[in-house]
């Protein structure tokens, strides 16, 4: 009989399956909530069970595959440790051999420590979260102290793998890191009064205007980052989404400008005049200041939503955006110690990000700088 033999889960989904699903398979298999499982996909290397023999080991392990995860058993069993030892021997005497693993394309070939967190697919393009299970480091000592920090705190490198079936998507500008494939790139600017349109709205929205078009079959992958990336299904709807957080989307959506109404609403709302407007139906890919798990979605039912900072990241559905007094009065308001409030009414969802302020207040000036402030988050609306 053997001793300590462990298996473990990182938050591998196996290709083909509903991250969604997994994810509800999962809970109902260990008993618990939706937003509790949510912590074994955080990328980090959980231990699910730890056994005494292969046979149980195994077992736990199928049950996960049937699930739709992967589970890897550390040590592995003697059969794989066999095979690695022969490979091992035969990659001495056969160096220029031909194999499964050299033919590879795309992230596995790229990166074997890549692996899939989240997908949504159309018949004509495939929109990936790649997450990396780890960095082996770098030769600049401070870098691979970040690195070893991010590792230990469980922040992941992520990259956006979008796969074409003879279609298009549009791309914000710079997002490109490389592509694959037969793939032509259009910026479209309709004229010299497009391009003074379009130059115009830069100006105004601090986004960028030309947003170009890639048409064709392969892979595009977008620039890598620490960051949290957001895969949100559009159908036939309308979002107005926080400047700089649109990516990507499917050619069958719409990019447009959404102008804040009133002029206190563009001075004093803390959004500017103008935002980002995405119509359609397809797949948009969005970057969000923190985790997808930490965003709170509050439904409106012609109800009303006051925030107090600039924590609003997007909001759908017949929703208006205004700014209000934390008061009837502007002396009461001046006094109240909440001045100006963020206001959202009508019909939709508003989705929240409460912990953004936290972690903008940690840059600056650390948990010491936390510890008893009475100057809120910091990001009050001004």
């Amino acid at each position: 009989m053997d001793s300590q033999i462990k298996v473990f889960f990182a938050g591998q989904i196996q290709e083909g399956c509903d991250p969604q699903q997994v994810r509800q398979n999962l809970a109902k298999l260990h008993q618990v909530s939706l937003e509790k499982i949510e912590a074994l996909f955080s990328g980090k290397r959980r231990v699910v069970k730890i056994v005494n023999d292969y046979a149980a080991a195994q077992k736990i392990q199928q049950v996960y595959t049937d699930a739709g995860a992967v589970c890897t058993i550390e040590p592995p069993p003697p059969e794989e440790n066999d095979s690695v030892t022969v490979a091992e021997e035969s990659l001495e005497t056969e160096p220029e051999r031909k194999g499964s693993e050299q033919e590879q394309t795309g992230a596995d070939a790229l990166a074997p420590n890549l692996f899939v967190s989240d997908f949504l697919e159309t018949p004509e393009v495939k929109f990936e979260v790649l997450t990396y299970r780890s960095l082996a480091g770098s030769d600049n000592l401070a870098v691979a102290n970040m690195i070893h920090k991010a590792q230990h705190s469980g922040v992941r490198l992520k990259q956006v793998r979008i796969t074409l079936h003879n279609s298009e998507v549009i791309l914000e500008a710079g997002a490109l890191h490389f592509q694959q494939g037969n793939i032509t790139i259009e910026s479209k600017i309709g004229g010299v009064g497009g391009f003074f349109k379009k130059a115009v709205s830069k100006k105004l929205t601090d986004e960028s205007a030309f947003k170009p078009t890639y048409r064709g079959s392969g892979e595009i992958y977008l620039e890598p980052g620490f960051g949290h990336f957001i895969l949100l299904p559009l159908e036939d709807e309308e979002i107005v989404a926080d400047k700089g957080m649109f990516l990507a989307c499917q050619s069958s959506v719409e990019v447009g400008v959404a102008t804040q109404k009133g002029l206190a609403t563009g001075l004093l709302g803390g959004e500017g005049f103008f935002q980002t407007k995405l119509s359609g139906k397809g797949i948009c890919v969005l970057q969000s200041p923190v985790p997808v798990k930490e965003i709170i979605k509050v439904s409106l039912n012609d109800d009303t939503l006051q925030v107090d900072g600039n924590f609003a990241l997007l909001r759908k559905g017949n929703v208006e955006f205004t700014v209000k007094g934390a008061t009837k009065s502007l002396i009461g308001s001046m006094t109240s110690g909440e001045g100006l409030l963020q206001t959202f009414h009508g019909t939709g969802e508003v989705w929240l990000a409460p912990t953004q302020s936290v972690y903008e207040q940690l840059a600056l000036s650390g948990i010491g700088g936390m510890a008893g402030s009475e100057k809120g988050s910091g990001t009050r609306t001004k």
